[in-house]
């Protein structure tokens, strides 16, 4: 008997077509076959679910690779945004300088009117290949009657002053008269924009759709533009292309009642599909022109130390027991009169005196009234003290007080003492 490739018992005698192969529990080869069938499947199952392990773990990656790109894009976002917001303050600042020298650095009266030409040259410019019909654009009230042909009409309902502006030019002349800056009135136009054409083709629909593409991919007005809007007969005196300050066009939110009042207010105007856009900021400058100052001759910074050749002396602190000078900002203290000593001064001189009482005076008579004039002196010599505040009294009856205390308590011991060598 001999091991079979089944792990069974394989009788080998006689020819090879009589072998058989004995598996365990009385199994055939068929099972055999069967088992190792159901084992291919299920190691085809599991590279199935490896593959499909492995197809997760790359859509895992490319999910990962597209946030990444989200998150770049929202950067890219941010920092457009920040980069506009300082191209404009910067702008602001270069025409606040510009003002402050008296230099054309904003508009003359013709602004208004310009930016309104221009606004209607830029929707006009830009409406192709969108719209692939003849449109005109007309910067004017929207009209009674509807137009036939495909309209849109740019109509300045209101001028309001900018809020953050408006007190940047104060004070405009010094005390004496002199004008320092140039008065400049900082505005914000309000634009209604209105589209007319055919109905049953969406005409008006389309127009208005072409505006809000454009003022949106283009919400600053361009330079050239301004340029061939000046080149108007009626503008030609503007100086709106020089002004350091953009306008930039932002879309205004209406609701039923505030759109209901703007078209009331446009007696037997016929509503029709419109959009309304805000155009800040528009400098008017005066015309006066400030004397410009004179400009830095020399640019030099020093630090220097206290005490080094050519630097600055420092102001000189009056010592102590020494009455500061008229004017130093050092306050005066009344002088004392001799006979009001303080308390401290009584009781240093005192002490002595008691002390010495036992030497003088062999007897307890004698020793007494000095010591009870002692005692005395600093009463007296407080109540001759000019009062300096209730807070000042307070305390030097207080140090009267205890000095009297003290000195009795001295004149006892010096009693007792006496009493001791009697």
């Amino acid at each position: 008997m001999a091991a079979g490739p089944g792990h069974g018992t394989r009788s080998v005698r006689g020819p090879p077509s009589a072998w058989r192969t004995t598996w365990p529990g009385g199994a055939s080869e068929d099972d055999a076959t069967d088992w190792r069938d159901e084992l291919d499947d299920a190691t085809g199952r599991r590279e199935e679910l490896d593959d499909a392990t492995d197809r997760r773990d790359e859509l895992d990656d490319a999910t990962g690779r597209r946030e990444e790109l989200d998150d770049a894009t929202d950067r890219r976002d941010e920092q457009d945004v920040a980069t506009d917001r300082r191209d404009e303050q910067d702008d602001r600042h270069r025409g606040q300088d510009q003002r402050d020298r008296g230099t054309d650095a904003m508009s003359n009266a013709l602004a208004i009117a310009h930016v309104t030409q221009a606004l209607a040259l830029l929707i006009e410019t830009n409406l192709p290949p969108d719209i692939d019909i003849a449109v005109k654009v007309e910067p004017r009230k929207p009209p009674a009657d509807p137009p036939a042909e495909p309209t849109i009409t740019v109509f300045l309902y209101q001028v309001t002053p900018n809020t953050s502006q408006r007190n940047t030019d104060l004070p405009t002349r010094a005390a004496d008269g002199t004008l320092v800056r140039r008065a400049a009135a900082p505005l914000d136009l309000h634009y209604l924009i209105s589209a007319y054409g055919e109905e049953a083709e969406l005409v008006g629909q389309r127009l208005i759709g072409s505006v809000v593409r454009t003022l949106h991919e283009i919400p600053v007005l361009p330079k050239d533009i301004i340029e061939v809007a000046g080149e108007r007969a009626h503008l030609s005196g503007s100086n709106l292309a020089e002004a350091a300050q953009r306008v930039r066009f932002t879309p205004t939110v209406m609701d039923i009642d505030e759109t209901s009042k703007l078209w009331g207010m446009l007696h037997q105007t016929p509503y029709t599909l419109s959009v309304v856009y805000q155009a800040a900021l528009v400098f008017i400058d005066g015309r006066e022109v400030p004397v410009p100052g004179k400009p830095v001759e020399r640019h030099e910074v020093r630090v220097l130390p206290f005490g080094a050749p050519g630097a600055p002396v420092p102001p000189k602190l009056p010592e102590a027991g020494e009455r500061p000078a008229p004017g130093s900002g050092g306050a005066e203290r009344p002088v004392e009169s001799a006979g009001a000593e303080s308390p401290e001064s009584g009781r240093e001189a005192d002490t002595p005196v008691a002390k010495a009482a036992p030497a003088q005076a062999p007897d307890k008579g004698p020793a007494k009234g000095p010591v009870k004039a002692a005692a005395k002196a600093p009463a007296k010599a407080a109540a001759k003290t000019p009062a300096r505040g209730r807070r000042t009294a307070t305390a030097k009856k207080a140090a009267a007080k205890s000095s009297a205390e003290e000195t009795k308590d001295a004149g006892g011991r010096a009693d007792g003492a006496d009493d001791a060598e009697s």
